[in-house]
């Protein structure tokens, strides 16, 4: 089985830190659980990353994304490039995301 490198953009990890800081508001607790199930899944997108379906949008996307639903409302966006998966978005499905493509 085909073992890659798992690289997370910075804005999708200040993406993470900001869904993580809101929930911290309402429930330390729950913002911890958020960022644990976080990083277990990108860490997991080392083996066979292709499990995941792809995301399909309108937008015309440099990138053929694949998509990570968290806790029913949470969208890790990443592509594979050879070798490496890249994160590059994590977003919050309930809000307007146009800002992002």
């Amino acid at each position: 089985m085909v073992q890659y490198k798992v690289k997370i953009d910075t804005d999708a990890f200040q993406m993470l830190n900001k869904h993580v800081m809101f929930l911290a508001k309402v429930s330390t607790k729950s913002a911890r659980t958020l960022r644990e199930k976080f990083f277990e899944t990108i860490k997991s997108l080392d083996v066979n990353p292709e499990r995941y379906p792809l995301w399909t949008t309108s937008f015309k996307l440099p990138h053929c994304y694949h998509k990570a639903l968290i806790q029913k409302r949470y969208l890790i966006l990443f592509y594979i490039d050879s070798s490496v998966v890249r994160v590059d978005y994590i977003l919050d499905s309930r809000m307007d995301n146009n800002k992002f493509f």
